[in-house]
């Protein structure tokens, strides 16, 4: 089961690749005003597709709880490691305690048989392994798995849900609306390394850059532990154990090689005249 919200669709090929081992089906959850979307989910790994005229967070949980509750053979629910995703992940596992088996958020590597994470800042593997009788419930970073690859030749079916929610707490979640965090949660993020110089321009390219993409512009710090959504660090030159958890993808971009983010990042640029670079990005 998985939720194909706040780019959870990203995840629908792993999510192919598990049931396949497994021998099980893939249900894949989404919004009714996504219901135009069920066909490519559909193409990109999913046997079926649940939709609900839902957008509250707290209600996705139900939603996905009342699946739970009519799935005795169900075996993972995967979410996206991101705002919302964390959000219904927490809720879902108070929803479903008795039903989980290993929970785990933030995951990088995940397969029948294993699920796992870095832990920052010592870098040490954390990995456990999947329940064989009760449900593994996890958040993936949508970073670390590759797209999912569309076969137009795979059928499934379509149907729509109501939520019952008579059988969970009213009071239970927070009745907050997806988009928002949706939104929030794919703000482009500008991170500048501690040694950034400002001269020649670059201060006013940048502001540039932050009106031209709607991002927000912050400078590295011990207080920057997470970023969410898609980040541009520029001269980070900082260790392993000082970079913040990145849930989206990253470029990098420095003035030479060798540093700890070029080796994490999904594309690493190295130019000895950041200003050329940074200039022309604010006027592309």
């Amino acid at each position: 089961m998985l939720l194909a919200e706040s780019g959870g669709e990203r995840l629908l090929g792993k999510a192919r690749e598990i049931a396949n081992s497994l021998g099980c089906r893939v249900v894949a959850v989404c919004s009714e005003k996504r219901k135009n979307a069920s066909d490519k989910f559909v193409q990109l790994g999913a046997d079926e597709v649940i939709t609900y005229g839902i957008d509250a967070i707290n209600l996705w949980a139900r939603g996905l709880a009342q699946l739970i509750d009519e799935a005795n053979e169900a075996r993972f629910v995967i979410l996206p490691s991101n705002i919302p995703g964390n959000i219904v992940f927490g809720i879902l596992a108070t929803l479903q305690e008795k039903r989980i088996g290993a929970v785990m958020d933030n995951v990088e590597f995940i397969s029948e048989i294993e699920i796992g994470k870095t832990i920052h800042p010592s870098g040490a593997k954390l990995a456990i392994k999947p329940s064989s009788e009760l449900l593994t419930v996890c958040t993936v970073k949508l970073s670390s798995v590759s797209p999912p690859y569309g076969d137009p030749s795979r059928h499934g079916k379509v149907r729509e849900r109501i939520v019952d929610f008579s059988r969970y707490s009213p009071g239970l979640g927070l009745p907050e609306d997806f988009a928002n965090y949706l939104n929030h949660s794919r703000k482009l993020t500008i991170l500048i390394g501690k040694k950034f110089n400002e001269t020649n321009g670059k201060k006013s390219d940048l502001a540039l850059i932050e009106r031209k993409y709607d991002a927000r512009l912050i400078e590295m710090s011990g207080r920057v532990q997470v970023v969410y959504g898609p980040c541009l660090a520029i001269e980070v030159e900082s260790r392993s154990s000082e970079l913040p958890e990145f849930h989206g993808d990253l470029i990098s971009l420095n003035s030479r090689e060798g540093f700890p983010i070029q080796r994490i990042a999904d594309s690493s640029f190295v130019s000895a005249d950041l200003n050329s670079v940074i200039e022309e990005l604010s006027q592309s």
